[in-house]
């Protein structure tokens, strides 16, 4: 059974490459990349042209939609950062995880 440390273990052994400041290959800090992303959605309803006719003849179409980016997220990494964007931007280049949704309504008249 191994043990999980929670620090990278001192290494004083000579013998290893850059022993002189405490360095040997691990994989302590190492993140599983994998996610998975539900990244665009839409849902709507148009409304039957029945259902118009009774409301009266104004109006020929009525659609009402609900749409979202980047709903939901499933990852390993834990710095809270988007997955998709590089690792070689730094400071304040970087961006969070977003979420947007938009509420509409398409009419024609």
């Amino acid at each position: 059974m191994s043990q999980r440390y929670a620090y990278a273990r001192y290494i004083t052994n000579l013998n290893y490459i850059n022993s002189n400041y405490n360095y040997i290959a691990s994989t302590w800090s190492v993140d599983n990349g994998a996610y998975l992303r539900l990244k665009d959605i839409v849902l709507g309803y148009t409304l039957p042209k029945s259902v118009l006719n009774k409301m009266g003849n104004f109006m020929t179409n009525l659609r009402v939609y609900v749409a979202g980016a980047d709903i939901w997220e499933k990852t390993y990494i834990h710095d809270g950062w988007d997955p998709e964007a590089t690792r070689e931007i730094s400071g304040k280049d970087r961006y969070p995880f977003n979420r947007t949704f938009t509420v509409g309504i398409n009419a024609t008249f």
